[in-house]
């Protein structure tokens, strides 16, 4: 992830996500997102179509209130969800 992006999830709020330790992530698919996304205009190139990335969508993303979590009192998980596999 570029400096740009880092500052950008910052700025949105999720910069407690950056510190957040994934043992597995498949890595085609992790690339190819971070590839398509435009940090200057918080878009994500998907097909023919920019999807802006905004704080309600991460939020309903990852099922989570906007504004923010608390890490620390999530357990971790000691495996990847097959579906993310």
């Amino acid at each position: 992830m570029s400096r740009r992006q880092e500052e950008v999830v910052k700025e949105m709020g999720f910069g407690g996500l950056l510190g957040f330790v994934v043992d597995d992530i498949p890595k085609k698919p992790a690339i190819h997102v971070v590839e398509q996304f435009d940090a200057d205009n918080l878009t994500l190139n998907v097909g023919n179509t920019q999807l802006v990335v905004t704080t309600t969508l991460i939020s309903k993303l990852l099922g989570i209130r906007e504004g923010g979590l608390s890490f620390g009192v999530i357990m971790p998980s000691k495996t990847l969800h097959p579906s993310l596999k």
